[in-house]
Formats: C-alpha cells, structure tokens, sequence
C-alpha cells in the first residue's frame, strides 16, 4: 500500500546544472526570437525553395511561397523574394529570371490590385497563376520558340503554384508564422 501512496506524488528536481540550464534557456530565446520573431526560418525556406526545381524544369515552390507570404505577413514578402532569389541564382540565371520576373509581377498585382482588399486569398491565387504563366512565358519567348511540350509545362507550373498556396497557407507557413510550435 505504501508504494501506491508514492504513485500520486509528483516531486520537482531542481536541474544539477543550474547555470547550464540558465544559459541553454537563454540561448534556447534567442534561437525562437531570431527564428520565429524576426523571419529568419522563413528566409532561409525562401533561399532553399529558390533552389528547388522538379523534372528539370519546374519551379511552383518559390512563387507560392512568395504568394503565401503576402498574404500571412505582408511586411516580410520584400526580402522573402530577395531570399527566393539569391537562391535562385545559385541554381542557373534562366531560374533567376523566372523567379525574379514572375515575382515582381506578382507584387506589382498585388500592390495595384489586392492590398486594399479584404479577403485576399483567392485573388493572389489568382494573381499568381497570372504571374507564373507570364514570367515563363517570357522566358520562352526570349528563348526563342514555343512548342507544345513548353505550354504544358508552363499550365502546369501555373496550377502546381496555386495548388501549393494553398497547402503552404492552410498547413506549414501558418504554424511557422503564428508560433504554434
């Protein structure tokens, strides 16, 4: 009976390195502040996705990452496409230039059209399929010639990006930017 009286019993151990503890605790804020607080984790996902390229051609990631962004924390979009970008020069200059010029389109949408809107989800998914057709149409066009095989692959790079605005919105990037950790 005496060892089931010790089972409700919850005791509390000071940690046997204090300072230790202090100073992982410490550390342990700055990471979350710096992270979380100031965007650097979102930064460092826009490099990453600036990169990110599929079947040797595709790049939705990057243009729905930037799209997500405006709407969840419009004061971070700016260096979260300079962050898209500097990944995306690491990559080749033809994902540099679809990236940059899709991007600046799609800002320019929304500084025209969207910001003054309430509910602006479905119309940055919009904006962003506008934004992807013609920032690969350009490309093709400066490339030269456009077959059938490049349209499909530009209609399915506009639709992959809406499509991952809207995982990016409803899952990941709404964690990561409300601190639900």
């Amino acid at each position: 009976m005496a060892i089931l009286s010790k089972v409700g019993a919850v005791t509390t151990e000071q940690p046997k390195f204090p300072k230790l503890s202090q100073f992982y605790q410490s550390i342990k804020q700055i990471v979350v502040r710096k992270l979380f607080d100031q965007g650097w984790l979102l930064y460092m996902i826009g490099f990453f996705l600036g990169r990110a390229i599929i079947l040797s051609s595709l790049s939705p990631f990057a243009l729905a990452f930037l799209a997500t962004t405006i709407i969840t924390r419009k004061q971070s979009a700016f260096t979260v496409f300079m962050f898209l970008s500097m990944g995306a020069i690491t990559v080749s200059i033809q994902q540099t230039m679809y990236i940059v010029v899709s991007g600046i389109i799609l800002m320019f949408i929304y500084k025209l059209f969207l910001n003054k809107m309430a509910r602006i989800t479905s119309p940055v998914i919009a904006a962003t399929l506008v934004s992807s057709v013609i920032g690969r149409g350009v490309f093709y066009v400066l490339e030269g010639s456009i077959v059938m095989y490049d349209a499909a692959i530009l209609a399915t790079e506009a639709v992959l990006s809406a499509f991952l605005i809207m995982i990016f919105y409803n899952h990941s990037l709404t964690c990561l930017i409300k601190g639900q950790r």
